[in-house]
């Protein structure tokens, strides 16, 4: 199913935009989501999940091999991706987007036209963290319910 889509995003000449995020899991293995939004068949775009990689390291270099390599395993050629890839799209951490070496940069020296944005969910996110860190109530509410959650999520002893 995979192959067909991707086949049909090629042929058909559809921009194409990445959307990456990493996270690691309990096992402290790192790993990057790859999601991508294009035309299919010429249709509306839409969000394509491609693959669940496991990262070697969480270094830019790294990461940006994972990336290239899960797009060259899909279908997508090196020559289709310097005329197709229009923007990637990553949360702020400082490895993907930072202005000397994160991945963002280093795709941006690979494909010059390739537009790198920070996503807004996780912009969002972060607004609000920083919103509830200054303001008190909610950080008292937010101990209230961390206790409440503490005293019920004990196992029942019986004598």
């Amino acid at each position: 199913m995979q192959e067909k889509i991707v086949h049909s995003i090629v042929t058909s000449s559809s921009k194409l935009s990445v959307l990456m995020d990493e996270a690691s899991s309990i096992s402290h293995t790192s790993a990057m989501i790859v999601h991508l939004k294009a035309s299919v068949d010429g249709a509306t775009p839409e969000f394509l999940f491609l693959e669940l990689v496991e990262l070697e390291s969480q270094r830019a270099k790294d990461i940006e091999e994972a990336l290239l390599n899960c797009l060259d395993t899909a279908g997508f050629t090196e020559e289709w991706l310097q005329k197709n890839w229009v923007s990637f799209v990553s949360d702020g951490a400082s490895v993907m987007l930072g202005k000397n070496s994160g991945v963002a940069t280093r795709l941006t020296a690979r494909y010059p036209n390739l537009f790198t944005w920070h996503c807004m969910n996780h912009r969002l996110e972060l607004a609000v963290s920083d919103a509830v860190d200054e303001v008190q109530a909610v950080n008292h509410f937010k101990v209230f319910l961390e206790k409440i959650h503490n005293l019920y999520s004990q196992p029942c002893e019986f004598p």
